[in-house]
């Protein structure tokens, strides 16, 4: 048996060493980029959240300025005379709010509530425009807006070092093109020229290493994730470039990862093999103690039991005549009486008995602490439960012989016994007890 067992190990080991030659590359690059997927989502999660959590700031900003500044009563010129001094007295207070631009315009808003995005120095400005209205009549629309700055003030606080507006060339107006430059690794952005100045290095070092319409690249020293800017109608403007610098660790961290995880899998095979050469030894030592027949324990098994017991009774039990059963009824349908036989007795015996075959058709129960006269009146029972019972088409009687004694119990086995023999000898079917 540990030859089978040591032969699987090295097996398992031999398997998996050739797994990780073979494999270590490919299992490396995926959790690698489950990794990077991963910071992915988070930093386009993190985006978005920032950009709806200014939205809402500035919903909330442009409505209370349009209820303080229009009046029951007043007539548009009033209106719009008011609401811009309401824009000139706030303006400041605002910026500290992280808007950069509050404006009013008398144009009016085509929409209920205008959301929008607009290249500029900064590399571009969101923007909420709220209708003004003086009794029924839209007077104008008060813009709300705020710059990349901000946004990337707050992704700077969650740890983003370098985060680059890119915006497509044809987002930008012929007149404002003057604040940006071609992007040097893609000619169809623009990048501002003020994040230019400050993260030029940054670019020169990428150079022709990252393209930004992937969402994810990796260079020497530096991890690329390209996070679309997107308006609410689906248009897509630009990206939000994010620069990451390399962990030195990452690799490392991903290649003990890697070598855990086969670690858990040799040591989870090799608990498998355990527990199926285990079983397999369970299995062979319990056919070693059940008789391959009627599956109860056989005389070994039964005296190895009993053996451990101090006082105990025995009841010794021989089917009547079972050799005319065989020569009528042929050797199949002995067969099928001697299990009936031990299951019916099985199942009307307490679990601390021990019950066995002791050989051919001869039975014995050892019942642990229990005195002669409630063994004899346990043996009745059974032998009058045998006597009326239909095994198979055939009726059968048992002649019981019992005794009770100490340790060692091949002497109250061999007192049963000729207890057994003298219950046949004066006409069999009845119980002889000491």
């Amino acid at each position: 048996m540990w030859k089978v067992a040591l032969g699987g190990v090295l097996f398992l080991i031999v398997a998996f060493t050739v797994f990780v030659v073979v494999y270590e590359a490919k299992v490396d690059h995926y959790i690698l980029d489950k990794v990077l997927r991963n910071s992915y989502d988070l930093k386009k999660n993190l985006v978005m959240k920032e950009i709806d959590a200014m939205y809402g700031r500035a919903f909330l900003v442009s409505h209370f300025l349009v209820l303080n500044s229009v009046t029951f009563g007043m007539n548009s010129k009033e209106c719009i005379a008011n609401i811009r001094k309401i824009v000139r007295s706030e303006k400041n207070l605002l910026r500290r709010y992280g808007f950069s631009k509050l404006r009013f315009g008398s144009e009016g808003c085509p929409e209920p509530y205008l959301k929008g995005f607009s290249p500029s120095e900064e590399g571009g400005e969101f923007f909420l425009g709220t209708p003004v209205l003086c009794g029924d009549r839209n007077v104008g629309c008060l813009f709300v807006s705020f710059g990349m700055d901000y946004i990337r003030r707050m992704l700077s606080m969650a740890g983003q070092q370098y985060v680059i507006v890119l915006v497509r060339r044809d987002a930008v107006p012929r007149v404002n093109r003057g604040a940006f430059r071609v992007f040097p690794l893609d000619p169809d952005f623009y990048v501002s020229r003020k994040e230019m100045n400050a993260f030029g290095s940054v670019i020169e070092r990428i150079r022709s290493r990252v393209n930004p319409r992937r969402e994810i690249a990796e260079s020497e020293h530096f991890i690329f994730y390209s996070v679309p800017l997107e308006l609410f109608n689906g248009r897509r403007v630009g990206y939000f470039l994010f620069v990451d610098k390399k962990p030195e660790m990452l690799e490392g961290m991903v290649r003990v990862y890697v070598f855990a995880g086969l670690g858990v899998l040799v040591v989870f095979f090799m608990g498998m093999l355990v527990l199926v050469i285990y079983r397999g030894y369970v299995r062979v030592r319990m056919r070693s103690r059940m008789d391959y027949l009627t599956q109860i324990l056989n005389r070994e098994a039964c005296l190895k039991e009993a053996r451990s017991l101090k006082r105990f009774s025995v009841i010794f039990f021989d089917i009547d005549h079972f050799k005319s059963i065989n020569d009528t009824y042929g050797h199949d349908r002995g067969d099928e009486v001697l299990r009936g036989v031990s299951g019916l007795i099985s199942r009307n015996i307490r679990k601390s008995d021990i019950f066995c075959r002791f050989g051919g058709e001869e039975f014995m129960i050892i019942l642990p602490n229990t005195s002669v006269e409630n063994a004899a009146v346990i043996a009745e029972k059974l032998r009058k439960m045998i006597e009326g019972f239909d095994f198979c088409g055939v009726r059968l009687t048992i002649s019981i012989g019992v005794a009770y004694g100490e340790a060692p119990v091949e002497k109250v086995i061999e007192r049963a016994d000729r207890n057994l023999y003298r219950a046949k000898r004066e006409g069999r079917n009845m119980v002889v007890v000491d």
